[in-house]
């Protein structure tokens, strides 16, 4: 039987959501020759606790203070920091910055910033961008969202 710290052991450290936007997980975000070779200028940190890189081509770094472990406090921590952190990495991007939004596995967090910045700044629809991260990420969100009700604590609040 395929466990699923095996199954976690496959997964890429990171993979590209579009173009110039990778969501994954500490590994990658330590990884000086990931970092460079896909000019990586931009780290946002979804761990309350993970270093950040010494790498000095990475010059802006952003903490997401969440922890992973489904308590109230979390989601309602990742619902505060998401308005924040989604026009962060809308500013770098829009100036062609490259960037890394990571957590620990690179499954929960970083992929709940990723969701939210796209679909309110690409697509406008939950489902047309759930669909992409689960086509270039498959693991995200496994086995359940996690942080699904801070996401939408943070579009009623926007609305």
């Amino acid at each position: 039987m395929y466990s699923l710290i095996e199954h976690l052991m496959d997964i890429p450290p990171a993979n590209e959501m579009i173009p110039g936007i990778w969501v994954g997980n500490a590994e990658a975000s330590m990884d000086p020759e990931f970092l460079n070779k896909n000019g990586i200028r931009v780290i946002i940190n979804c761990t309350k606790n993970l270093p950040f890189t010494d790498n000095k081509e990475t010059k802006y770094r952003y903490r997401v203070p969440v922890n992973d472990n489904l308590e109230k406090a979390e989601i309602e921590a990742m619902a505060n920091f998401l308005g924040e952190i989604v026009k962060v990495i809308d500013t770098y991007y829009r100036k062609g910055h490259h960037i890394l939004i990571h957590c620990a596995a690179g499954i929960q967090r970083s992929a709940c910033v990723f969701l939210v910045y796209h679909i309110q700044y690409h697509s406008g629809d939950f489902q047309k961008s759930y669909k992409l991260m689960k086509s270039r990420r498959p693991w995200v969100f496994m086995p359940m969202m996690n942080f699904r009700e801070s996401v939408v604590k943070y579009f009623r609040e926007m609305k």
